[in-house]
């Protein structure tokens, strides 16, 4: 499966890779996208923009993956060092918000629904055409503790006040005319960063095509709110899951996979053993909050930039998150000290996590996968374990009794 939800993604970039990824014949492909339409590379408001839809799609006719690149300049030329810590989410997102104000159902406005269906339309027949399935989202944004963005219109100033009649509703506990004041206040927001209710409609829409499955992510994560109204709970900042909402998410594509049967002989997993087994460790959650750190202290969330705030890391993980986001050791580095650190406190759990973190990473290196299969093969995390071994013996691993374990393993598996 491939999963195109990348940072800084939107309907031309999708377009852009589509038939590229065809070409690779996946199971299915995974789409979570619709916020960066207005704002993002080739966006309507962005300075990366051709004066329309049909303009930007000739370009990027002329101009294999023009996108990709255009992101990497992007990326490459505004996160270059340290120094550019604090200034790298004004420089990244000023740049590219370049007619920021775009005002509810106006030309603009109805410019960027018309390229999103547009290209997401040819995005999912390329992928119909070769018999390769999509898995649509709809797609959530924090309207319950964001205040509208924009500022300086008369939209802004109706988006504040329908957003506080929406907290009032909230705290008087009328649910239902809460969430209408909050969604309207953020489509009347004129800085589009968050994507309005009509681009979830164009996604249910869509979703109705042959080859097309939808993954109602927004349902299931107001679902999860006592209020049926996402905010802070699952939201970082104004679109941005934390963890428990990017888990969300997954568990929809997750859900929508097994409920439409695509492998054969599935053994599901509970929710409750994903979240314990979740991929993340406590090192790269501070590094993610400091990020958000950097990116609240800045345009959009202030009209001028202020100094980056964090709280003091609590242990020696958090003081390695904080040193990976101040750029003084390498994501790499910093897993390879917290697996030294759990393998001295002996946390087995842990220890078993990173080292299988560092292999997911190291895809190419025999070691690192066969460390992890040693320590999922003592845990008799049977299929886990075969899985890092044939990695490790596709990267070369000349390891003497790599088969004989793989054969044991295969022959457990076969009993299950």
């Amino acid at each position: 499966m491939i999963n195109t939800a990348m940072s800084a993604v939107n309907s031309y970039l999708l377009k852009d890779v589509a038939s590229e990824i065809a070409e690779q014949s996946p199971d299915a492909v995974l789409i979570y996208a619709g916020h960066n339409e207005y704002l993002g590379i080739f966006g309507v408001g962005s300075q990366f923009q051709f004066g329309g839809p049909l303009l930007t799609r000739l370009y990027l006719s002329l101009y294999s993956l023009a996108t990709v690149d255009a992101l990497q300049y992007l990326l490459l030329s505004f996160t270059s060092g340290p120094d550019e810590l604090q200034s790298a989410s004004r420089t990244f997102m000023a740049q590219v918000a370049q007619n920021t104000l775009i005002p509810f159902d106006s030309g603009a406005y109805r410019q960027g629904l018309r390229q999103f269906e547009a290209n997401m339309r040819q995005v999912l027949d390329t992928y119909r055409q070769a018999s390769i399935p999509v898995y649509l989202s709809t797609i959530a944004s924090n309207i319950g503790d964001q205040p509208p963005l924009g500022a300086g219109s008369p939209a802004a100033a109706e988006a504040l006040s329908l957003y506080q009649r929406g907290q009032q509703a909230m705290a008087a506990g009328e649910y239902v005319a809460a969430r209408q004041y909050l969604a309207k206040a953020k489509d009347l927001d004129p800085l589009r960063f968050r994507a309005p209710e009509d681009i979830n409609a164009i996604i249910r829409k869509l979703s109705r095509q042959p080859g097309v499955v939808l993954v109602d992510t927004l349902s299931v994560m107001e679902s999860r709110t006592q209020s049926n109204i996402v905010g802070n709970s699952l939201m970082l900042e104004h679109l941005h899951p934390n963890l428990p909402g990017y888990f969300l998410i997954a568990d929809s594509f997750y859900d929508a996979l097994l409920n439409n049967q695509l492998a054969s002989n599935p053994q599901p997993v509970t929710t409750a053993e994903a979240w314990r087994n979740r991929p993340v460790t406590t090192a790269e959650e501070y590094y993610g909050y400091a990020q958000i750190q950097a990116l609240k202290s800045d345009f959009p969330f202030r009209p001028s930039p202020v100094p980056i705030m964090l709280s003091e890391p609590a242990d020696w993980q958090q003081q390695l998150g904080k040193a990976y986001f101040e750029k003084r050791i390498s994501w790499l580095d910093m897993m390879q000290q917290l697996h030294a650190g759990y393998v001295k406190r002996k946390n087995l759990n842990l220890e078993l996590k990173t080292a299988a973190l560092i292999a997911q990473a190291l895809p190419h290196d025999p070691l690192s996968n066969e460390q992890a299969g040693d320590l999922l093969y003592k845990a008799r995390r049977d299929a886990e374990a075969l899985h890092f071994y044939q990695r490790a013996k596709r990267a070369g691993s000349a390891t003497s009794n790599l088969d004989t374990r793989m054969a044991i393993l295969k022959d457990r598996l076969s009993k299950k």
